[in-house]
């Protein structure tokens, strides 16, 4: 296999797998676990599927199958389009908002969420998620969910980390911070048990996007990198 990083990660587990974004790691991984777990298993995290956002026309985006290949393609399955999955290219395509969805589920450790635009809708859980959401939170053990959370926030924090540089130093902290909280006018709601904190990008100053920040932090929250 041949890796982003031509000199190798030496030897890797799964945390330092996501850490460094190995690819040949997950290689390994989708090809050991096959293309039916792991189509079977995505579908938890709603790829291949609508997010249920309070918007029309919302892309299910493909998760690619092995029938999925030979009705569309017209073509079998190979064992090369399972190890390309397992890093998410290939036939398998995502729209931004599934990938912030699953990001949520992993930061909630299984619980989900349905985004939404308006916050004074209130959106039902429907018989499917919650049967989801019930795998999600009873199968996989706590520890499981917690080292995943851990290697994705090592990503930005951890000096080996593929998206350290954009907080390792000042001038790229600023950099990270405007266009995280200020250029991109983000919103971001809390944990649901204090009141979601709103700003747009004018009301919002790098060193307000610091203390918010820190704020999350002490909430309880993290940043997920994608």
């Amino acid at each position: 296999y041949r890796d982003w990083k031509p000199e190798g990660h030496g030897e890797v587990n799964l945390q330092k797998a996501i850490e460094q974004s190995c690819d040949v790691y997950f290689y390994m991984l989708a090809n050991n676990l096959g293309i039916k777990k792991l189509s079977s298993f995505f579908k938890y995290f709603s790829f291949g599927e609508k997010t249920g956002i309070d918007l029309p026309y919302e892309s299910s985006g493909v998760l690619p199958s092995e029938d999925w290949k030979l009705k569309n393609i017209g073509y079998k399955w190979t064992d090369g389009d399972t190890i390309i999955t397992g890093i998410g290219q290939g036939y398998f395509l995502s729209t931004p908002l599934q990938l912030v969805y699953a990001a949520s589920i992993i930061a909630n450790k299984g619980l989900i969420v349905t985004p939404k635009l308006n916050r004074d809708i209130e959106i039902e859980k429907d018989k499917k998620t919650l049967e989801k959401e019930n795998f999600l939170t009873n199968e996989i053990k706590d520890e499981l969910w917690e080292a995943i959370r851990q290697a994705m926030f090592n990503v930005v924090n951890q000096e080996n980390g593929t998206a350290y540089w954009t907080t390792k130093n000042k001038k790229n902290k600023d950099k990270f911070f405007e266009y995280m909280f200020v250029d991109s006018g983000i919103v971001v709601g809390s944990n649901g048990e204090s009141p979601p904190l709103m700003k747009t990008r004018k009301e919002m100053k790098i060193e307000d996007a610091r203390l918010f920040w820190k704020n999350l932090i002490n909430e309880g929250l993290s940043l997920i990198h994608i």
